[in-house]
């Protein structure tokens, strides 16, 4: 019963969105995985994408994540250390422009480097 209110509600969303919500959570509430939630749209004919992205903005308002806060890439130990350096020796506004400043050089020099490299293999 709650699968085709689920479907139903996917169907016009702008109209249900107040029951597609509702309803999501119910059957994450009585343990139905995500997953089968996308299979279960996916069959019925909509874009995974879409049904993903749909879940996901349910689940986020109303304060479930599925991803740990803070997931992704973990900063360089190396990079931390500089930044705390710099921070306790010019405080943290002046750094911040220290930090940009940096990168736009370093930018700068890499594409030198690789103009010369380019002139290099020209030449051979």
């Amino acid at each position: 019963m709650l699968r085709a209110i689920y479907l139903k509600s996917l169907q016009r969303r702008e109209a249900q969105a107040n029951t597609l919500r509702k309803t999501v959570l119910r059957l994450l509430e009585i343990l139905v995985p995500l997953k089968e939630l996308v299979e279960w749209a996916v069959a019925a004919g909509h874009h995974e994408k879409s049904v993903r992205k749909l879940l996901s903005e349910i689940l986020c308002a109303a304060g479930l994540r599925r991803r740990r806060v803070g997931g992704g890439r973990k900063p360089d130990p190396l990079a931390i250390a500089v930044l705390d350096e710099l921070t306790a020796r010019y405080g943290f506004p002046r750094t911040r422009k220290l930090i940009w400043a940096m990168k736009r050089a370093a930018d700068e020099r890499v594409a030198t480097l690789c103009q010369q490299e380019q002139k290099r293999q020209e030449a051979a």
